[in-house]
């Protein structure tokens, strides 16, 4: 057996880019991380010329904490290979009129933008449905937009959701030429 950061070094080699970025964003996952991305990338800084090592530092340095699922990271990733500016991830909204205040997924907190990864289970599971809808409903009374994201939008390199999210975006101010 090894330890959780010794196994994500020794898959370097073997996974592609998006794959190794999601195992390491699960290593920072959670209210408790097991390790935080900087600790990610000072490891595949320790092997230089070991096989991988750049595959290891690129997803280091794409590493964040909070992710909640693969297909957040699969997100995140198409965001930022489409240049659009990075998402803070599990960002938590304020002065929402719920018991708690709901953590987003990807946000853009300048502009009120927010993207949200809904699995099956958002729509298989009566409570959850419920829940996101109220949940949504919330977070536009306090003026944020809302984009749903299904695994249909990250197919074909995700443009249509690129560009509903560069629209969004544009609609709140934010400048692509700057």
């Amino acid at each position: 057996m090894t330890a959780p950061l010794q196994t994500w070094l020794d898959l370097g080699p073997v996974l592609k880019r998006n794959d190794l970025v999601a195992v390491a964003d699960f290593l920072c996952a959670g209210k408790h991380p097991r390790y935080q991305p900087s600790e990610l990338v000072a490891a595949a800084e320790r092997v230089p010329g070991r096989r991988g090592v750049r595959a290891l530092r690129e997803a280091a340095s794409l590493a964040r904490a909070r992710v909640d699922s693969p297909k957040e990271t699969e997100t995140r990733l198409l965001i930022l290979d489409a240049g659009l500016p990075e998402p803070v991830v599990g960002f938590e909204v304020l002065g929402v009129n719920l018991p708690f205040n709901p953590h987003v997924d990807l946000s853009w907190p300048a502009f009120k933008v927010c993207a949200e990864y809904e699995g099956e289970e958002h729509r298989t599971d009566r409570r959850r449905f419920r829940s996101d809808i109220t949940r949504r409903e919330r977070l536009e009374d306090v003026k944020w937009r809302v984009i749903r994201v299904t695994d249909d939008d990250l197919q074909n390199g995700g443009l249509e959701l690129i560009q509903r999210i560069h629209n969004a975006l544009v609609e709140r101010g934010w400048d692509p030429t700057s």
